[in-house]
């Protein structure tokens, strides 16, 4: 809780910046286009076809992806900190302020902090900790959340972007989706499995 309080604080601060803003706004936007093709890749994966047949699936595949990015943004603020700790051990050996300020211009002390050097200390030494173990975490269910991407995209489309009646000839029990120029996305259900195969459509 506390390192969400102080990453929060953190965050109003450098949102006062158009700089910061402005960076903000490049990553939410090449994160989003990423997300989107991550997801359109699963889905061509799956069926084998064009992915914006199933818009619907590839949003939520999209917004699935957020934890990725999440553990991928503190991966690289572990590695942050691990490259700027040379700084900080600077900072922390001149306890003359008006040295720090000299030597680093942005330096600055909250008065309203009290033990303001063992304060910061602690929190990034347990933004650090949060931030290994989150990656470590990640690490080791990479893998499984994949399939689960996977499974619910299978799923999602199977359930909510195919038909189970058509005009043309199927398999009892089968969905099928149209693909235009007399084309089907047939699913069929087998357990927990799902194929999918394009046909010809055949009138009845």
């Amino acid at each position: 809780m506390a390192i969400c309080y102080d990453l929060v604080n953190l965050y109003e601060k450098l949102s006062r910046s158009a700089l910061v803003k402005a960076g903000l706004l490049i990553v939410a936007s090449f994160s989003t286009n990423f997300a989107l093709s991550i997801s359109s890749l699963l889905v061509n994966e799956i069926t084998g076809i064009n992915p914006s047949s199933f818009p619907h699936t590839v949003a939520l595949i999209s917004i699935l992806c957020i934890p990725l990015f999440i553990s991928l943004g503190l991966g690289i603020s572990l590695v942050a900190i691990v490259l700027l700790s040379p700084l900080f051990i600077a900072l922390l050996a001149f306890p003359d302020d008006k040295t720090n300020k000299i030597l680093f211009p942005y330096y600055s002390t909250n008065q309203n902090i009290p033990y303001f050097r063992t304060t910061r200390t602690v929190q990034i030494i347990s933004f650090f900790i949060f931030c290994g173990y989150v990656v470590y975490f990640a690490k080791d269910t990479a893998n499984g959340y994949v399939s689960f991407l996977s499974d619910t995209a299978r799923d999602y489309i199977y359930q909510w972007e195919m038909y189970p009646k058509s005009p043309c000839e199927t398999a009892s029990g089968t969905r099928v989706a149209f693909l235009g120029d007399s084309k089907l996305l047939v699913a069929e259900k087998n357990g927990k499995d799902i194929s999918f195969t394009v046909q010809t459509c055949k009138s009845k």
